[in-house]
């Protein structure tokens, strides 16, 4: 991840120190509206994970166990956790999403029709090749050789 997407450091813990939640520092509690998601960037050392925190009426960050044991996987103890404002949202605004969301179905839909339409020329290409490779009855004697 490019260190052009972190934006404005929140808050520096331990990795032993990173709970279900993290209290925002005061300085920061401004930037942040209780009850909301914040698109957040967390580091642990080399390891950046650009995620989605909620916010707590309290003032602090939810942290999802997938991401605290992700960290504690990737760190020792005594390692830092900097939590960053990412500085471009993670998901769509509203205007984008349609659009965003047709193009990549009309790119499923084209990708499926070129797939059908390369069967169906196949299909085409061979059909009628194995005329004449069975002689005339050689399926009733085939039904005959099977038990009843």
């Amino acid at each position: 991840m490019a260190k052009a997407v972190r934006g404005r450091l929140i808050r520096r813990v331990k990795v032993r120190d990173f709970k279900e939640t993290l209290a925002i520092p005061a300085a920061n509690k401004s930037l942040f509206r209780d009850g909301h998601d914040t698109p957040v960037v967390v580091q642990t050392g080399r390891d950046e994970r650009r995620v989605d925190l909620g916010v707590s009426s309290g003032g602090e960050f939810l942290i999802p166990s997938w991401l605290r044991k992700s960290v504690e996987a990737a760190a020792s103890p005594d390692d830092e956790v900097a939590i960053y404002l990412s500085a471009r949202a993670i998901w769509l605004v509203p205007g984008e999403q349609d659009d965003a969301i047709a193009t990549v179905s009309g790119a499923t839909v084209s990708a499926q029709s070129a797939r059908e339409a390369r069967r169906l020329a196949a299909v085409r290409e061979l059909s009628g090749s194995l005329t004449g490779m069975y002689g005339p009855g050689y399926l009733q004697d085939l039904r005959d050789e099977w038990p009843s």
